[in-house]
């Protein structure tokens, strides 16, 4: 979930990487209430990125449900949104091992002539990995990684040219993929974010998504 309370609206994204057991992708609902108004988000697919409510900053409830079942809670708790603040829930794990979720901070203000780009692992399968951002088609066997040992649960922000890129997870200090790759392209001022989630049911093999926000 993204949440950006300013003086002007917030917004509201949510991010699921939970996966449950085949065959039935994990979807879940989520419902935030800041004590005056309650606003729902229905229907939000594993892999996906799904939302856009609009409010005030506020100290908002926030509970994430799977499959419109209200007893199987993936996430509740409270935050403390400022203005000129945004977030991202991201929510990855099983209905059989277990949830995790981390509200994470958003980009929110485009750069001329560059392409923003956020990093999640959000894939249990690796506690850690490296990420690359290179060239479409390009062997990273000579290259060197983005970003090192990120672990579960943790973001990176960079920029880069507009254009094409291959975006791929590897476990640390190796070559071996994780997940990717995902060939990607972006424009300039434009917001990425790139989601590292587990397969059907946890585990491996990992894939990517990306959400973008158009300049």
């Amino acid at each position: 979930m993204s949440a950006r309370p300013c003086f002007r609206p917030k917004r509201f994204q949510w991010a699921c990487a939970s996966p449950t057991s085949p065959p039935i992708p994990l979807e879940v609902d989520a419902t935030l209430d800041d004590g005056v108004t309650t606003s729902a988000i229905d229907n939000v697919p594993f892999p996906g990125t799904a939302g856009d409510v609009t409010g005030p900053a506020a100290s908002y409830a926030t509970t994430v449900i799977a499959d419109n079942v209200p007893s199987a809670v993936v996430f509740s708790g409270t935050q403390n949104l400022q203005p000129a603040e945004q977030r991202t829930l991201v929510v990855l794990g099983t209905s059989l091992g277990g949830y995790q979720s981390r509200f994470i901070t958003d980009m929110v203000r485009p750069i001329a002539d560059e392409a923003s780009l956020r990093i999640i692992h959000g894939a249990p399968v690796a506690a850690s990995v490296d990420f690359y951002l290179v060239a479409v088609g390009t062997d990273i066997a000579t290259s060197l990684p983005t970003f090192t040992a990120l672990p579960l649960l943790t973001s990176a922000e960079m920029l880069t040219a507009p254009g094409s890129y291959d975006a791929i997870f590897t476990a640390p200090t190796t070559k071996d993929i994780v997940a990717g790759p995902l060939s990607i392209t972006v424009a300039a001022r434009s917001l990425n974010t790139l989601y590292s989630h587990d397969a059907i049911g946890g585990g491996a093999p990992a894939a990517l998504i990306i959400s973008q926000d158009a300049p």
